[in-house]
């Protein structure tokens, strides 16, 4: 909501879990997240296998796969390269390297882009 008064309507298809694949448009890009209560240093550190959270990553495979945007761009907690959690990190970019993609990946704190507080993703 808060998104679309600023910048107008938009194509929100609703919960990722519940959407059909053939009614997303052709798309170059695909950006996606997911809920990081499960990763969070704050959270409930349950990783990836809370299928309700954070887990909810992993609906995003048939979105991908029917789908293949030339790139993919993903955001979420600094804590998802953790030790804790890495290896599912690591087991993420090796599923998307068998569909062809090439990784890259990186730390951005908001702060360095002009928003007014330390926010590192």
């Amino acid at each position: 909501m808060a998104y679309e008064a600023i910048h107008g309507p938009v194509n929100n298809l609703g919960n990722i879990s519940k959407i059909k694949v053939e009614d997303i448009p052709d798309h170059d890009l695909f950006t996606y997240s997911f809920p990081c209560q499960s990763i969070s240093t704050a959270g409930l550190k349950l990783g990836l296998k809370d299928k309700n959270k954070s887990g909810l990553l992993y609906e995003c495979k048939k979105i991908i796969e029917q789908c293949k945007p030339k790139y993919l761009l993903m955001e979420n907690v600094k804590n998802l390269l953790s030790k804790k959690h890495r290896g599912d990190f690591e087991n993420w970019l090796e599923y998307l390297e068998s569909l062809g993609y090439t990784n890259y990946y990186d730390v951005l704190n908001a702060s360095d882009f002009g928003i007014p507080q330390k926010r590192e993703r």
